[in-house]
């Protein structure tokens, strides 16, 4: 396949996971494999609303550093540059802090990795009208359990169906046993004794 014909595949299918957002009432999780575009529908569906509603406040909510820059170049690669005021991006780590605080929505990226104890309460202690919450893969049962009842599943693209799409390159995964260090095994034996 021509890049064009992914970008069309990919753009059908997240068309596809973004209409299932919609008609779960702007409240769902959209769970895809990694570089099917997740970002990509949080910035449409945060930048049409805000588009349409220029008082609008959302929350983009993100693991680490990293993932915060990387939103922000979205939005300004997909031609929402001019939204960016109206959009929050931080981290899990300071965002179970927020308490009391309104959004028009929340974005969940990696959502996996942002609903721990501590983490989950961004979505208890605060008020919101949508949420979009993104992963590849959720497998605890207490994290899916709490997911379902925020945002249930609406939307899935394996691996698998990627694959078949054409929409990621064929893999082969190898397990890599890499032996500790002497340095390393101490510090491993050091924090496995505080548990």
């Amino acid at each position: 396949m021509t890049n064009e014909e992914v970008f069309k595949v990919k753009n059908e299918q997240q068309l596809i996971a973004l209409e299932a957002w919609k008609e779960s009432g702007f409240r769902a999780t959209l769970m895809a494999a990694t570089a099917f575009g997740k970002s990509r529908m949080g910035v449409i569906a945060a930048g049409t609303f805000i588009n349409r509603n220029p008082s609008e406040r959302w929350l983009i909510l993100v693991p680490t550093i990293n993932l915060r820059d990387q939103w922000e170049k979205e939005f300004i690669k997909w031609g929402y540059k001019k939204v960016l005021p109206n959009v929050e991006i931080i981290c899990y780590q300071s965002a179970y802090k927020l308490n009391n605080e309104y959004y028009h929505g929340i974005i969940a990226d990696e959502v996996h990795a942002g609903i721990s104890f501590e983490y989950k309460k961004v979505f208890t202690h605060n008020q919101y009208a949508r949420v979009m919450t993104l992963t590849a893969t959720i497998d605890d049962p207490e994290k899916k359990l709490f997911l379902e009842s925020i945002a249930p599943i609406v939307y899935q693209m394996t691996i698998k169906r990627a694959l078949e799409l054409g929409l990621v390159c064929d893999y082969k995964m190898y397990n890599l046993a890499v032996p500790f260090n002497t340095v390393d095994l101490n510090k491993y034996k050091t924090n496995q004794s505080s548990y």
